[in-house]
Formats: structure tokens, C-alpha cells, sequence
């Protein structure tokens, strides 16, 4: 059975993207899907000196808002299973949204969503997604940038980093 999605629900979500990417003085346009009204945006943006990028999207047939936030940090193959350990230690100490180490393309990813039914959602929710993604990638970062770049491991039991051991 297809679910049947409110117009106005569809619309709503695009117009609250939209306000909340002019609250930023981006200028990417939001796509909508016609069939579901689902929206989707996609951009680069810099924060504190390093480039993300950034995908907000919604669905109205869920009536969530979601946010995905990728790094600039590139996971060798070899480095997977290290990355993965990493975002685990991450992910034990968060609690809005989580990190997931996705491979060379995406590096690591921030996602978080939001369920938006019955509430009376403002761009501020947007902001305050968006902004943990940064943070929670800013305070992360040296450490994502070890794993992709050196030759280190993580303690699987504690999750703390130290140099290889030949």
C-alpha cells in the first residue's frame, strides 16, 4: 500500500530548507522529487579552514529531516577496519547523531535525522544539526586525519590510538 504524502507537508520541509540556506547565504537550490516530495540539497562548505560536504534532505512520507555531513578524510582500504574502531569510540561518546566510516570516497560521515511528526519545526532544528556535525567532526578530526594518514591502531577494548606495533 503507497503511502499518501500531504502536499503541504512536502512543501513546507522545501520552504524550510530553503529559509534556513538563505539564513546562511548559501545559494544551492533544493531539489524535490515530484512523485514523493522528498528534497534533497547537496553542497561544499568550509568550516574553520577545513571542506565538508553537506546533504540535507527530507521526507515527507517519514516526516523526517536529515542531515549527512562528509569529511575531507579519505580511508585507505587497509584502513577500514581501524576507521571503523574509531567511529565506535566516537559513537559511545554521542548523542546527537553518529559517525560512520564509509571508504576512500566518502571518508567519514556524520548523519543524523530527525522526526519531525506533529512539531513545530523552525530552521533552528537545521542549524542545530548541522552545527553538532561540525563540531563533532572538528573534535574528531585530528584523530580521523591519524587514522587516514599514519600508521596507527586502535586498542579495540578501549579504542585508544597507538603507533603500529611491527
Amino acid at each position: 500500500m503507497t503511502k499518501v504524502v500531504p502536499m503541504a507537508l512536502g512543501i513546507i520541509l522545501k520552504q524550510l530548507v530553503e529559509e534556513y540556506l538563505a539564513e546562511m547565504e548559501w545559494d544551492e537550490l533544493v531539489e524535490i522529487d515530484q512523485g514523493s516530495l522528498a528534497t534533497k540539497t547537496d553542497m561544499k562548505v568550509s568550516y574553520n579552514g577545513q571542506i565538508y560536504r553537506l546533504f540535507i534532505e527530507t521526507d515527507p512520507g517519514k516526516s523526517w529531516i536529515e542531515v549527512y555531513l562528509y569529511s575531507d578524510h579519505k580511508v585507505p582500504a587497509g584502513r577500514m577496519s581501524v576507521a571503523c574502531l574509531l567511529a565506535n569510540r566516537i559513537n559511545r561518546r554521542t548523542y546527537n547523531g553518529y559517525i560512520a566510516a564509509v571508504g576512500a570516497e566518502d571518508g567519514f560521515q556524520f548523519k543524523q535525522v530527525m522526526d519531525i511528526a506533529g512539531c513545530n519545526i523552525t530552521t533552528l532544528a537545521i542549524h542545530n544539526m548541522v552545527d553538532s556535525g561540525f563540531e563533532l567532526m572538528e573534535h574528531w578530526g585530528s584523530k580521523m586525519d591519524l587514522v587516514c594518514n599514519s600508521i596507527i591502531e586502535l586498542d579495540p577494548m578501549d579504542g585508544c590510538i597507538s603507533p603500529a606495533v611491527s
